[in-house]
C-alpha cells in the first residue's frame, strides 16, 4: 500500500470515530435531560451513589471518561437516585462530553495532518512528474 492509500485510511477512520463520538455525545445529552427531568419530577429518589453508569448505552468509550467508569446505567422508572447522585452523574456525563468533545478536536488535527501529508505527497509527485 501507498502511503496516500494509507493516509487516505486514516482519514476514513477518523471520521468514522468522530461519527461514534458524536452519536454518543448525543446519547450522553439526552441522558443528562433524562435525568434532570427526573430529578425534577421525583425530587429524589432513595438509593446508593453507585447505582449508575455514564455509558449512555454500552457504546460509550470508557477511556474518554475520566473515572466515571465504575457506575452503574439508569434505565426506566425503577432505578434509585438521589439528588446529589443524580447531580454527580450529570457532572460526570458533562465531563465526558467534554472528553469526547476533546477528542473529536483531536481527530480532526489528525485528519487535517493525514490532508497536509498527502498534499506534500501529490506536489512531490508532480515536481517528479514535471522533471
Amino acid at each position: 500500500m501507498s502511503e496516500t492509500t494509507d493516509l487516505h485510511d486514516r482519514i476514513s477512520k477518523c471520521n468514522s470515530e468522530i461519527e461514534t463520538i458524536k452519536t454518543d455525545i448525543a446519547n450522553m445529552e439526552g441522558e443528562i435531560s433524562t435525568v434532570n427531568g427526573k430529578l425534577t419530577l421525583m425530587g429524589f429518589c432513595k438509593g446508593g451513589n453507585d447505582d449508575y453508569d455514564v455509558t449512555a448505552g454500552s457504546s460509550w468509550k470508557m477511556a474518554f471518561c475520566n473515572n466515571a467508569s465504575n457506575k452503574r446505567s439508569i434505565t426506566g422508572l425503577e432505578y434509585t437516585l438521589s439528588d446529589s447522585t443524580g447531580k454527580n452523574l450529570i457532572s460526570d456525563l458533562e465531563t465526558c462530553i467534554s472528553n469526547a468533545w476533546k477528542m473529536v478536536r483531536d481527530l480532526e488535527d489528525e485528519i487535517r495532518r493525514c490532508q497536509d501529508r498527502i498534499a506534500e505527497i501529490e506536489a512531490e509527485e508532480a515536481q517528479e512528474a514535471g522533471r
